[in-house]
Formats: structure tokens, C-alpha cells, sequence
């Protein structure tokens, strides 16, 4: 009970911008208690925030080896595997939440958008439709949808998953993006600049809209602005 309270204190001063203090609660708990999962987790939540993937592995591993069922301990696992483009582990760990909750969207959405990296999109839409059934409403799931349609060359299907996206979310940086992919893929490569561009207007930091702009320059023989 007192591990308890205190891992929720550390939260709230978390929350209040009071970093040190709420690293302080926690890895109190984590030395009195080096197996206590909740705590390993929140150090792990708070490292990966921090951006601090290396630290935040260990803590998770930590986690999800003090206990093996908690599902949280898993995702979060994989979410910093995968940051860490240690793949196949993300897919273990990812595939390990589905085992204990089927209905795991997030994870599904995660193993889509692995599966098409790993060469694999037969694999990523079934993970992605898996996520739209448990998950009808997620834009999220179909957004990975889209993306694993135009990665096995359906770009029809693609079009069709896509249009609910683009009437919902007009200043979506994402769905600008997945549009500008799916008008690569027409060879549209004026059409897709424009996406691009404007994806990266509403989210500069988009490194899927600045690969894409790549692409248009690189198909279009501009290799230095390439």
C-alpha cells in the first residue's frame, strides 16, 4: 500500500514538472523493492518520455520480467524495442500482449507498421484489419491499414480506407502524408510533392513526409535536392 501511494505521488509531482522529486519516490520503491513492476514501470514510462530509450529498455525488461502477465509491461517493451529498431524483439513482445489480450488494437497497430518494415504485408494487413475490428473508430488503425494497402500494392483499397481519413482529419499531418504515399505509388509525383509539403507544414518534424519528399525528388532525377 505504501509502494502504492508513493508511485502515485511521484505522478502527480511528475505531472507538476517536478522531475527530480517524482525519479526520487520511485527509485526509493525500486531499491526497497527491486521486483515491484508498477514502479519499474513508471521509470521506464518516464525515461522513455524523456527520451532515453537505452535506460527505458532496461527498466521495462525489468518490469515485464517481475511480472510476466502485465500487459502494460509488454507494450511498453515493445513501443521502446521498436525505438531502439530491435524489431524482432518488438514482434515478440508485441505478439506477447496479443496472447494475453486478443484484443490489443495498439499492439496490432504496432506489429502492422513493424511487418511492413521487416518486408512483410501480407502479415501488416492482417495485423491492421485485426486492429479496425477491435478498434472500428481508431484513425490510428486506419492509418496503418492504408499504409500496409499501398505496401502490398492495392492502392484502390488503399483510396477507399483512405477517403474517411482525409474528410475527418483535413489538417492531419499523417493523413496528408498517407495521401502523398498513395499518389507515389499512381506515379502522381506532383500531386504527392504537394502532400508532402503540406504535411510538413502542419508537422515539421514528420520524418515519413520528409522520406516521401525524398522519394518524389529521387524518382524524378533531382538528386541533388534529393
Amino acid at each position: 500500500s505504501s509502494a502504492e501511494a508513493e508511485i502515485r505521488l511521484g505522478a502527480i509531482a511528475y505531472a507538476n514538472n517536478d522531475r527530480e522529486g517524482a525519479h526520487k519516490l520511485v527509485d526509493g520503491i525500486i531499491e526497497r523493492e527491486p521486483t515491484n513492476a508498477k514502479a519499474l514501470l513508471q521509470k521506464a514510462q518516464w525515461l522513455n518520455f524523456e527520451n532515453k530509450p537505452q535506460e527505458a529498455l532496461q527498466q521495462a525488461q525489468a518490469a515485464a520480467k517481475a511480472d510476466p502477465k502485465n500487459v502494460s509491461a509488454l507494450y511498453l517493451l515493445g513501443v521502446v524495442q521498436a525505438r531502439l529498431r530491435m524489431r524482432k524483439e518488438a514482434i515478440a513482445s508485441f505478439n506477447e500482449v496479443l496472447r494475453l489480450n486478443p484484443r490489443a488494437s495498439a499492439a496490432q497497430i504496432n506489429l502492422a507498421n513493424l511487418s511492413l518494415l521487416e518486408g512483410t504485408p501480407n502479415a501488416a494487413v492482417s495485423f491492421a484489419e485485426g486492429a479496425i475490428a477491435n478498434a472500428p473508430n481508431s484513425p490510428d488503425a486506419r492509418a496503418s491499414l492504408v499504409r500496409a494497402l499501398i505496401g502490398r500494392g492495392e492502392t484502390a483499397r488503399a483510396a477507399q480506407e483512405l477517403a474517411p481519413l482525409q474528410k475527418q482529419y483535413p489538417n492531419v499531418a499523417i493523413v496528408h502524408s498517407l495521401t502523398g504515399t498513395l499518389k507515389m505509388q499512381q506515379k502522381d509525383y506532383a500531386g504527392a510533392r504537394a502532400e508532402y509539403e503540406k504535411a510538413l507544414q502542419l508537422n515539421g518534424t514528420l520524418v515519413e513526409a520528409v522520406a516521401g519528399l525524398t522519394s518524389v525528388d529521387m524518382a524524378q532525377n533531382k538528386i541533388p535536392e534529393a
